[in-house]
């Protein structure tokens, strides 16, 4: 199940991602956003647990 639980929060992750963008924000570092975006992810999974 934790594949299930992971793929949760990437999904959440994403959509978070996709209202940044909506909304303006821009990353200056492409490296910056995709390590972010792995931290939260991993955070979100941790919380699953």
């Amino acid at each position: 199940m934790k594949l299930k639980r992971f793929a949760i929060s990437n999904m959440l992750v994403g959509l978070y991602v996709v209202f940044l963008w909506h909304n303006g924000i821009r990353f200056p570092d492409p490296q910056l956003f995709v390590a972010a975006m792995f931290a939260a992810a991993f955070q979100l999974d941790g919380r699953y647990q």
